[in-house]
């Protein structure tokens, strides 16, 4: 096989993934897969790039190569030194404008963590220690698997939110948030509900009997269930009584569409759902409603810019505890692999 056969295999590669990934995206938007199927498209389509470069003298495929490549290595130079200021910077401004709680901690946590792991890591003792030099490695390692598990998931949910919802809905969920002042609804929860409202006015257009379902229920600092809140937004927006139901029983994702999915049943055996909560939040959320067998797609509402990447990096933590046997069986599977190289390095050095 010579160098034009190659590059017609792996262009063949790279259109056929990037065909696979729409077709799976459009075919259940919160799949895992999804982002590992587009980072094949992205990896064959950077050796296609190159390739073309080397291959063939035209001063645009020239132009596009170097611009890729110069993009590449940046990463590989830079791209660690980016992360932990960007992670401790984003970590500062969260914390500025924000609650001081644990949760807007976690870019601030993860940025120094990493900054300790690379000072740690080549520190003499611990290169000249085997013991200490192998853990190092080990967790090295680890961090290399998570990362690139949230990159994954980064992907997943990221290009989740390309794809338009189709206007062919029943009911419009809307996922609560905690309330403010034990009563109001906060910007992030104006939010959420003013993208469900902007969809039912155009749903309500080709099928005047869309509902709009609010769900969430009564937390401890709050004095009437977040639904009942959410419902009174609503109506202040003009929105009939007759469009809006309420569900003001669910303490979590999981209940919100357990609890909704009731009342939906019970109005509309067959009904079509959109469930609309905050942008990052949507890929989990759709993860939760395929776990119950629940149909149903999608619509994520803005968040502010700083608040994104603590958001995304709670939303994957949540997303390990939500499959916490799988990660587990894969840490365990990828230590015992380092151990037995471990030992046949030292068997057969």
């Amino acid at each position: 096989m010579n160098d034009v056969q190659l590059l017609l295999v792996i262009s063949s590669i790279a259109v056929f993934s990037f065909a696979m990934f729409v077709f799976m995206v459009k075919k259940d938007g919160s799949n895992l897969n999804n982002g590992l199927i587009f980072n094949v498209f992205l990896v064959s389509l950077f050796v296609v790039i190159v390739m073309a470069g080397t291959l063939f003298d035209v001063a645009l495929v020239k132009v596009l190569m170097n611009l890729v490549l110069i993009l590449f290595v940046f990463v590989v130079a830079f791209g660690v030194f980016v992360l932990v200021v960007g992670l401790i910077g984003n970590g500062y401004v969260v914390l500025k404008k924000e609650s001081k709680t644990f949760a807007n901690l976690l870019t601030l946590l993860m940025g120094l963590g990493i900054l300790a792991f690379i000072i740690i890591k080549n520190l003499s003792f611990i290169q000249s220690v085997p013991l200490f030099h192998n853990m190092v490695i080990a967790l090295q390692l680890l961090i290399v698997y998570f990362g690139l598990s949230f990159y994954n998931y980064l992907i997943s949910a990221f290009v989740h939110g390309f794809f338009k919802v189709e206007m062919n809905k029943d009911f419009i969920l809307v996922l609560g948030c905690g309330l403010i002042h034990g009563d109001q609804v906060s910007r992030l929860l104006a939010s959420r509900i003013n993208a469900g409202l902007a969809f039912y006015h155009q749903q309500k257009l080709s099928n005047p009997q869309v509902k709009l379902l609010f769900s969430g229920g009564q937390g401890d600092n709050e004095t009437i269930p977040e639904a009942e809140a959410m419902a009174k937004y609503a109506l202040k927006h003009g929105i009939d009584s007759h469009a809006i139901m309420v569900e003001t029983k669910s303490t979590n994702t999981r209940e919100n569409f357990m609890f909704s999915h009731a009342l939906i049943q019970a109005e509309h055996e067959n009904a079509k759902l959109v469930f609309v909560t905050s942008n990052y939040h949507v890929f989990r959320s759709g993860l939760i409603a395929k776990q119950l067998n629940i149909k149903a797609v999608g619509l994520g509402s803005k968040t502010a810019w700083y608040y994104l990447p603590n958001a995304m990096l709670r939303e994957y933590v949540a997303l390990l505890v939500m499959k916490k046997k799988s990660y587990v069986i894969k840490v365990i599977l990828l230590l015992v692999l380092f151990a037995i190289t471990l030992i046949l390095q030292y068997q057969f050095p």
